[in-house]
């Protein structure tokens, strides 16, 4: 390694240093493994950091293998990915702790869900991919005696501006049935074609019984005073 190949290393960052040493003695050593190109931070002269892509190729120069390297500054879009992932962390937190299931779904035939968030897992006990590789997967689920109403609904929200609420019973994985509220809203293109809806699902069991009590309670009271 010549001394130009050691000024290179020793502007690496501390924390990339190990691995764009090793990777040159690969590539000087004649390694086909090791890839053409390399992302690396290193330090400028006037104390910052930048992010460097390198895209290299072996040489042969007086008689030895060297690396030709071309270097480009990468640091705004290594920011911006950055940036990106942690925004996509944060939705992804926001999703999964949110009560409610979001989802999309195909507009017409099975009305298949083309997303459904992580939270369904601990929800319902079913995976993301249960939906999503199955597209009847969430109809046969619907209580048999609701699922005609939900897929009328489904096939009125054009007629209602693209925006339902309706409640059907839906199986969980342990068997159990639940009732479930479904807000949901269709998306159109451009010129007006629906494309695809996107809802919000939340369980509402618990009101449902505190509703069919207070129901039998008022029957009840009723029935004593006629």
């Amino acid at each position: 390694m010549d001394m130009t190949s050691t000024d290179m290393i020793d502007q690496v960052h501390i924390d990339d240093r190990e691995y764009a040493i090793n990777r040159l003695k690969g590539r000087l050593a004649g390694d086909s493994d090791i890839p053409n190109t390399s992302s690396y931070r290193i330090n400028t002269k006037n104390g910052e950091i930048k992010w460097i892509e390198s895209y290299s190729k072996t040489i042969t120069y007086q008689n030895k293998f060297a690396d030709l390297a071309l270097l480009m500054d990468v640091t705004e879009q290594k920011l911006a990915q950055e940036k990106l992932r942690e925004s996509e962390e944060r939705l992804k937190f926001l999703v999964s702790s949110n009560p409610a299931i979001i989802y999309t779904s195909k507009v017409a035939g099975d009305y298949g869900a083309t997303f459904i968030s992580d939270n369904v897992q601990k929800k319902w006990g079913y995976s993301s991919e249960d939906f999503i590789n199955d597209s009847e997967f969430w109809l046969n689920k619907v209580h048999p005696d609701d699922r005609e109403q939900v897929l009328k609904e489904l096939s009125d929200l054009r007629e209602k501006e693209g925006v339902g609420i309706y409640d059907y019973r839906f199986k969980l994985k342990d068997g159990t049935y639940h009732w479930m509220r479904d807000e949901v809203e269709l998306l159109k293109d451009k010129d007006g074609n629906p494309i695809e809806t996107i809802g919000s699902v939340i369980d509402i069991t618990e009101r449902k019984i505190a509703e069919q009590k207070l129901k039998e309670s008022e029957e009840k009271y009723r029935h004593l005073y006629e």
